[in-house]
Order: C-alpha cells, then structure tokens, then sequence
C-alpha cells in the first residue's frame, strides 16, 4: 500500500480506523464465544482476517517509510523518529494512541483464545 506519503506518520490515521474496526470485530466475536454462538463466529472468520491483513499492509507501508527516513523498519523505531523528526504533538499522540489501540486488540484477541480453548 504505498498511496500514502513519505512520512512514517502518514498513513497513522489510517491506521486507527483498521485497528478499530478490528477491535470491533474481535468485541463481537467474544460474544458470539460467550453465547456459544458458532455460526456467528464463524460468520467474523473472513471479516477478521481481512481486517489483519490491511493492518498489515499500513505497518508495513509505515516500515518503509521509516527506513527510507534512515530509521530500522520495525515498531520500535517509531518513538525513535518521533523523537528526532521535530513531529508535532499531534503526530507523536496519534502514535501513543495507536499503540494503546493495538494493545487493546490484542488483549481482546487474547482473552477470545482463552474463551476459544474453553469452549
């Protein structure tokens, strides 16, 4: 996906709104888990993975502009360049926001396995 520029911050909105849409879908899905409704969760199978795999693809625009910046193309540099760019309090609080987003998803997706192995 390289329709977005050439700042590691460009394509963050973006990226909210997948990791949002994730999150939703994993909400849903824990409870389908909870009423033990497997049609519905098999109904989020696509929908889900859908939504990981455009994730993705925004990561890994957001890597390349990172190297192209001079920075490593992983996670860990975001805070690294956010820090030497002079990017705005706005770009570094959609960063930090964009983490505490992902880290709910994952929480969620967590908490889906473990209801997933108990059912």
């Amino acid at each position: 996906m390289d329709s977005f520029g050439t700042s590691p911050a460009d394509s963050l909105s973006e990226e909210h709104k997948a990791v949002r849409a994730l999150t939703q879908l994993l909400k849903l899905e824990q409870e389908h888990l909870i009423a033990a409704d497997m049609d519905g969760i098999t109904a989020l199978t696509e929908a889900k993975a859908k939504a990981a795999a455009h994730m993705t693809e925004l990561a890994t625009s957001r890597h390349k502009a990172l190297a192209a910046a001079g920075f490593e193309a992983k996670e860990s540099s975001m805070k690294t360049w956010l820090e030497s760019s002079g990017a705005s309090a706005t770009t570094s609080k959609s960063w930090h926001e964009l983490v505490e987003l992902a880290e709910e998803a994952k929480e969620l997706n967590r908490v889906n396995g473990t209801l997933i192995n108990k059912q």
